[in-house]
C-alpha cells in the first residue's frame, strides 16, 4: 500500500505546527518528522522549528522535564528507560540529567515502592529467591535502578542484602 505526501504550503505547516506544539511538549525531532511528512523541503522545516523556538512554542528542556514527570507519574517508568526514551528523541544528554536531576527523590522512591509492593502482592511463588528474580525482572523492564530496587527488597520482605 502506498503512503500518500500531502503537500502543506510553507504558512499552513508553520500554523499547524504551533497549534500542535500549543497542545502538547513536542522535541525539534517530532516536529521536523512531522514536516518532513508533511512535505515541506529542508530549508523549510529549519526556518519552521526555529520560528518555532524563537516563540517559545518548542522549548526542549521543558520537554525533558514533562516528559520526565509525565512517565513517572502516569506511565510509572523509571529513570533509566525515561532517559533512554530522550536520548531516542534526540534531545542533548545535558538537557536529559538536568530534568532527571529535577525529580522529586521522596515520590520517585514512593512510587517504586508502592509498584514493587503491589507486585509482591500478586506473585504466586514462595521460594525467597523467585520472589526476588521476579521483582528484579520486572524492575528492569520498568527502568528502575537496581539500587533502589534492592534497598526496596531489603525493606519490604526484612531480609539481609542480596
Amino acid at each position: 500500500m502506498k503512503k500518500y505526501i500531502v503537500k502543506v504550503s510553507n504558512t499552513a505547516a508553520l500554523h499547524k505546527a504551533a497549534m500542535i506544539c500549543s497542545n502538547q511538549e513536542m522535541s525539534k525531532r517530532e516536529i521536523r518528522n512531522r514536516l518532513m511528512k508533511w512535505g515541506i523541503d529542508e530549508k523549510n522545516i529549519v526556518h519552521i522549528v526555529n520560528k518555532l523556538v524563537d516563540e517559545k512554542y518548542i522549548d526542549e528542556e521543558r520537554f525533558a522535564l514533562c516528559f520526565f514527570r509525565d512517565k513517572i507519574r502516569l506511565n510509572k517508568w523509571g529513570k533509566e528507560k525515561i532517559i533512554y526514551g530522550l536520548r531516542s528523541s534526540g534531545l542533548p544528554e545535558n538537557l536529559i540529567m538536568s530534568a532527571s536531576d529535577k525529580i522529586d527523590a521522596q515520590e520517585y522512591y514512593d512510587m517504586i515502592e508502592g509498584e514493587i509492593n503491589k507486585k509482591l502482592k500478586l506473585t504466586r511463588q514462595t521460594d525467597i529467591f523467585n520472589i526476588k528474580a521476579g521483582i528484579f525482572r520486572f524492575a528492569q523492564s520498568r527502568g528502575y535502578e537496581i539500587g533502589i530496587v534492592s534497598q526496596i527488597l531489603n525493606k519490604l520482605l526484612n531480609c539481609e542484602k542480596f
